[in-house]
């Protein structure tokens, strides 16, 4: 009995802490990673996408857009509003040929 509650204690101390990621996180990851699977990119400044999220309880909007594109970056805007959960504006660099995020 004493082995298993020193054993017990010892995973609790010694598991490493992390961070859970935040539901922008989860949201920009996947639409990075399916960016990147593309083989170009071919967006223009003023390019955009509105999108509904539905995420059970929390319900709003985001609305996606390339701000400029010279060939080689782009700058990808995104405006999330998630009513009592907040809003949120983002602005990320991306290399134009594998959308790999700068």
């Amino acid at each position: 009995m004493l082995k298993t509650l020193i054993s017990l204690l010892a995973i609790f101390v010694v598991a490493p802490a992390f961070a859970a990621p935040t539901l922008a996180d989860i949201i920009v990851n996947t639409q990075f990673n399916s960016i990147k699977s593309a083989r170009a990119i071919d967006w223009k400044a003023g390019d955009s996408a509105s999108y509904n999220v539905d995420l059970g309880v929390i319900k709003g909007t985001m609305v996606a857009s390339v701000t400029s594109n010279d060939g080689n970056e782009i700058w990808l805007a995104q405006d999330m509003d998630l009513g009592f959960a907040g809003k949120q504006q983002t602005q990320t660099l991306m290399d134009a040929n594998t959308g790999e995020v700068k």
